[in-house]
């Protein structure tokens, strides 16, 4: 302290000895360098405050980033969960049979009963020739029949809606030249008795393992 002292004691010596002229020019040169100092801590205090900010942005993006991943990994989970459930509902409506002859013969009786069951009658019935469906094989019989509207309709409906999975991709109604059914008890009134040729198809293992659904680990 006693340094400093004396050392500001000689500036002021100094200082008081220069004539009017150099004294100004001093002040000047001292208002100037502390400017200076002062432009300098303000440029470096403005920089970090921006390097601070681009900082937070760029971890403000990060969380956001992290917020829509953790989002679309609930959404991802719930779709698995959904896509596994319905793959197990589907593993117990497909055609049984070891092998594709055992499912179509399984398929052809299962339609056979459907059609009792409504009043249809069978005239013809051919098995397809199977196909490959990934782990699985798709199986096809062609019927054609003879029923009322009414009840062609409650089969096609049973066959749809029944417990296992199967479509009609093709279906051809002839009713010209067809009988009228008379009407009876339960057919108080006159019904045309409609031809029909159609496909039955559905998907059987095939003594290939069905894919099982994968959980998360």
């Amino acid at each position: 302290m006693t340094r400093l002292n004396t050392l500001l004691t000689a500036i002021r010596v100094r200082y008081e000895a220069l004539p009017r002229f150099l004294q100004i020019v001093a002040i000047g040169l001292g208002l100037g360098m502390v400017a200076l100092v002062l432009n300098a801590a303000v440029v470096r205090f403005l920089n970090y405050r921006t390097r601070v900010g681009a900082e937070a942005e760029a971890l403000r993006d990060r969380v956001d980033n992290l917020y829509a991943y953790v989002a679309r990994a609930e959404y991802v989970e719930r779709e698995r969960e959904a896509l596994a459930k319905r793959l197990e509902d589907l593993k117990g409506r497909v055609v049984p049979g070891d092998t594709g002859t055992l499912a179509a013969a399984h398929l052809q009786d299962h339609i056979t009963t459907v059609a009792a069951d409504t009043g249809v009658s069978v005239q013809s019935a051919q098995v397809m020739r199977e196909e490959e469906v990934g782990a699985y094989r798709r199986v096809t019989v062609r019927l054609t029949l003879r029923a009322t509207l009414k009840s062609l309709a409650d089969f096609l409906e049973k066959i749809e809606y029944g417990p296992m999975q199967l479509s009609v991709p093709f279906l051809q109604i002839d009713g010209r030249g067809a009988p009228v059914r008379k009407p009876g008890r339960t057919t108080p009134e006159a019904q045309r008795v409609l031809s029909a040729t159609f496909e039955v198809r559905g998907l059987a293992a095939g003594g290939v393992a069905v894919p099982e659904a994968t959980g998360s680990s």
